[in-house]
């Protein structure tokens, strides 16, 4: 970093230390229109649907809603329109709704929308953000009186489990995680370090006990982009940060909580929810956590897991997060800087491998190899898990939003998903990549029909997204959808999730290497390719720890943030010899190998083997089959 770099860093620093010792003396600037508003918006959503009142649906007490903004997406309207009525209640339902999604439009374009003119006007000299609403900390915060469970589940092996759903009937023999069996023992909680594409900060506070300080790394505004950002708001010690994006397209869209308690215990939680209630109550997510025990002596070699999460941590801005809070009285947190990461905690019962997508550019293959999918595949090479000989990769990939799919790119990520490095292809002739056929991968997204059918319906479908574009565009890959039904219920998955498995290669034609087929069709060449699998580098390959399993696994399942998009993934270009990748997003997940079909069968979320579309479906599309109706913008205008 540049000299000019590093005093705007200690200048940052100074002012939020003097900041966060103001903040306790400030009046709270909160406001509840957003609270009403959501509130209105759940009870619009039950009245529609005929369901009970949320206060008699649950016996606990339920914090306020807030609405996620996410990306707005152009398309076309359709004739379909709204079914009319002749109620009150559903003419009620529909004028709140109305207001409600004009206003939910306005949040999307204020934060989301990607202008070229806000970007241009930003000030290049580093201030101190304009941060959300301040948070009052008096009757909202969660008492640390109430003695710590003696009973709280360790998970030392890690585990994989889908959110607590309030609209799934319960199974017995399937577990799922709430919020607060996550951050039990909550009156334990020494610093809790979090990062969401959207966070509800309200309802943090009935979470997370008084004095307990939390850092959160969020996506920033456009006006903010350029540069990271740090501000207090609301708790003492609670600071908001936004990292540097460098580019104007991309959003930080990583999940994860690390959560740190006064036992020494280090939580380490991916989710693939937000930091919102609906995301933990309305939709269902997937969970990974695991317990990371504190070290009793530093490693004599330090395990790859922290040191690649340091360098991605760092790359969020997170040290400077840290340092903040030191520099505004908290000196003696239990990660005080992210170099201590792999020595304070014992990570060796860890069998899981981080892939990162940091947003921006990277050339050269030590840079390369690191990020993205070029990580997934380098991530299957060190886990072994590339198809044996005689078998070949079948992915299913299911998440929440669609991407724009060339046979090129899915070619490209299939790839790496069965360990091949993109150093075997890149220099393959760019007229022999387009014309490969679509790989076995199944797209795993709802059907309008799907959406249909849940428990909320349409509205309860706001956070999946798929543009009409890209699904009658010539040559989409219509074949490769698979609805995405979920087996605990009526609800939508908001997982993103792949699943590699092994299946019988009929192709196999050598016995000394595994090979991919290429099936034959339409504008494609009718010549087999063959790729191999290298070898893992010996000087970078990591010493399996005690907890591996040495077995040949039966597949891979990857769960985190990505989405199935280029945005997410990346892609790389240029030669062999000069590579390049760029990534658009920030995104986080990991990679875990399976042995056996019992433990995939326990913690998949969706009806496997997902159904194709059918020839009249189509996929969930928010402004064709929402927004876009006629009688929805008639009551959008009536509204104004």
């Amino acid at each position: 970093m540049s000299e000019a770099g590093n005093q705007e860093d200690e200048d940052l620093k100074l002012a939020i230390a003097l900041s966060l010792a103001e903040t306790s003396n400030k009046p709270s600037t909160y406001s509840d229109c957003d609270e009403v508003e959501d509130a209105q918006l759940h009870r619009a959503i039950e009245l529609s649907k005929g369901a009970p009142d949320s206060k008699s649906a649950s016996k606990e007490p339920q914090p306020p809603l807030s609405v996620i903004s996410t990306p707005s997406r152009d398309a076309s309207s359709t004739a379909v329109s709204l079914p009319s009525t002749s109620t009150a209640r559903t003419t009620s339902f529909l004028g709140e709704r109305a207001a409600l999604e004009k206003e939910r439009l306005a949040r999307q374009k204020r934060q989301l929308e990607n202008t070229e003119t806000t970007a241009a006007h930003a000030s290049p000299a580093k201030r101190v953000r304009t941060a959300p609403p301040t948070l009052a900390s008096s009757s909202l915060r969660v008492s640390t009186s109430k003695p710590a469970s003696s009973n709280v589940e360790v998970f030392l092996d890690g585990d994989l489990r889908q959110n607590r759903n309030a609209h799934a009937s319960k199974n017995p023999a399937r577990s799922v995680f709430g919020m607060a069996e996550i951050l039990s023992p909550a009156a334990e909680l020494q610093f809790v370090l979090i990062s969401a594409f959207g966070t509800d900060f309200k309802w943090l506070t009935y979470l997370i006990p008084t004095g307990v300080p939390l850092l959160s790394v969020n996506h920033p505004t456009d006006s903010e982009r350029y540069e990271s950002r740090i501000k207090p708001i609301g708790p003492d010690g609670w600071l908001y940060l936004t990292p540097k994006m460098k580019n104007k397209g991309g959003i930080m869209h990583v999940k994860f909580m690390m959560l740190f308690y006064k036992s020494g215990r280090l939580r380490l939680v991916i989710p693939t929810a937000n930091l919102v209630p609906e995301d933990w109550r309305d939709i269902e997510n997937t969970v990974f956590l695991q317990d990371i025990p504190r070290s009793k002596e530093p490693p004599a070699k330090p395990h790859p897991f922290p040191v690649y999460l340091a360098s991605f941590l760092k790359l969020l801005y997170v040290h400077t997060g840290l340092s903040a809070l030191a520099q505004g009285g908290y000196p003696d947190l239990p990660l005080p800087s992210l170099d201590v990461l792999a020595t304070r905690w014992d990570w060796s019962r860890v069998t899981a491998r981080l892939v990162g997508s940091p947003a921006g550019s990277y050339e050269g293959w030590d840079s390369i190899r690191q990020w993205g999918h070029p990580r997934l595949a380098e991530a299957i090479r060190e886990l072994n898990a590339n198809p044996p000989k005689g078998k070949t990769l079948r992915m299913e990939y299911q998440g929440s939003s669609v991407g724009n799919y060339t046979t090129q790119y899915l070619n490209e990520f299939y790839k790496s998903g069965y360990g091949i490095p993109p150093q075997s292809w890149l220099d393959t002739a760019k007229s022999k990549l387009k014309a490969q056929a679509w790989p076995p991968v199944q797209i795993v997204y709802p059907s309008l029909q799907t959406v249909d059918s849940t428990i909320l319906g349409r509205l309860g479908a706001g956070s999946f997204f798929c543009r009409k574009q890209y699904w009658e565009k010539a040559n989409a890959p219509k074949k490769l959808f698979r609805d995405s039904r979920a087996r605990s219920g009526r609800v939508l998955m908001h997982t993103k999730m792949i699943i590699g498995t092994f299946v019988d290669d009929e192709n196999t034609a050598s016995a000394s290497t595994s090979q991919m087929p290429m099936r034959k069709g339409k504008g494609t060449s009718s010549a087999k390719t063959k790729l191999k699998v290298p070898e893992p580098d010996s000087d970078t390959e990591p010493e399996l720890s005690e907890a591996e399993d040495t077995r040949q696994p039966a597949g891979w399942l990857y769960i985190g943030s990505h989405n199935f998009s280029m945005a997410a993934w990346g892609s790389v270009s240029g030669t062999v010899s000069k590579p390049k990748l760029w990534i658009s997003n920030f995104e986080l997940g990991i990679v875990l190998p399976f042995h056996d079909e019992t433990w995939l069968d326990r913690v998949a979320p969706w009806e496997r083997p997902a159904p194709e579309y059918g020839e009249t479906d189509v996929p969930w599309m928010q402004e064709e089959h929402l927004y876009k109706l006629p009688g929805m913008q008639a009551l959008l205008r009536a509204a104004e």
